[in-house]
């Protein structure tokens, strides 16, 4: 059941920023992509990104303690899932939006 804004409490709305602070991130973004369709062990996260794997494996520990993911120990692997499943639907409402021609934000003057 989804619930009304005005139902929110001041309490959910600060948890609910850091839930959108911690997907705001670029490299965190693709890390959602690649797990949006089935779960991926870290070695296969981090062969997608040019950068050191202490780099993704910040971003990964970030997504978990904010519930984002979730890791599933296999050995000594790690497969990580999406725990919060609505987030790939809220992203996927959003690209209609900013694909729209009229969309008023202009990337390039970031």
């Amino acid at each position: 059941m989804e619930l009304e804004l005005i139902e929110i409490s001041e309490e959910q709305i600060e948890v609910l920023c850091k839930v959108f602070k911690g997907i705001s991130d670029p490299t965190r973004l693709k890390i959602l992509k690649l797990l949006w369709n089935s779960p991926k062990y870290a070695y296969e996260i981090e062969s997608q990104f040019d950068f050191e794997r202490s780099n993704v494996a910040k971003h990964l520990s970030i997504m978990l303690k904010l519930g984002i993911l979730k890791v599933e120990k296999e050995g000594n692997k790690s497969r990580y899932s999406v725990r919060m499943t609505c987030i790939p639907r809220v992203i996927g409402c959003l690209i209609p939006y900013i694909e729209d021609s009229n969309y008023p934000y202009n990337i390039e003057e970031k």
